[in-house]
């Protein structure tokens, strides 16, 4: 069996950058990319280059934060249109940037199925806006929660454990407990999850 015959079997998954992102996550493996809009067509061209070889394709128009588009319904359906013999999933991603700022957003991931949306924390306000180099990201992390909570999505918290954040770690898991956040869950029947990382920088 040559290469091409074994492909044929595999499954793809083709995650493109076609918009950006609003942060700049120190801890991001892609690093500080500029936020180009690539030009249309671009994802049909790199769909039809694999298609030959893979038996299914699930396409993402994101590496980094989903949803950076203003257009992300139509962008959705065409993501899953390019998909080949497959449906691109929603995992737990979404864009916090987006849920603070878009009324219409948070509707939009419970009509697509949206159950449980991840939320990245690496500290307090101080070390989290510096780690995610945007002002201001931490509270709209926690604001982002409550909008959630509001509209029965379950947050998960997730926080990167280093060094020098040690503490603040202990004092994000306390500000889980005061918000209530497993009792207001669990008053949807869904559950709250707080999970936490070593990374080195």
């Amino acid at each position: 069996m040559n290469i091409r015959e074994k492909a044929a079997e595999k499954d793809l998954s083709l995650a493109v950058d076609m918009y950006g992102c609003p942060n700049r996550c120190r801890h991001c493996w892609l690093g500080h990319m500029p936020n180009r809009k690539m030009e249309d067509g671009v994802d049909e061209w790199i769909v039809d280059c694999f298609q030959p070889y893979f038996k299914r394709i699930s396409f993402y128009s994101w590496l980094r934060e989903p949803d950076f588009c203003d257009d992300y319904r139509e962008r959705w359906r065409k993501d899953i249109a390019l998909s080949v013999q497959a449906v691109p999933e929603r995992y737990e991603l979404a864009s916090f940037w987006r849920i603070v700022r878009d009324p219409e957003y948070v509707p939009f991931l419970k009509e697509v199925g949206v159950k449980t949306v991840q939320l990245t924390f690496f500290g307090l306000e101080e070390t989290t806006d510096r780690f995610v180099g945007r002002t201001g990201a931490f509270r709209e992390l926690v604001q982002a929660t409550e909008l959630l909570i509001a509209n029965e999505i379950a947050p998960r918290w997730q926080a990167f454990l280093y060094e020098e954040n040690k503490e603040e770690i202990v004092a994000l898991l306390k500000l889980s407990e005061e918000l209530h956040l497993r009792e207001r869950c669990r008053s949807f029947g869904a559950k709250f999850r707080f999970f936490c990382a070593y990374r080195r920088l």
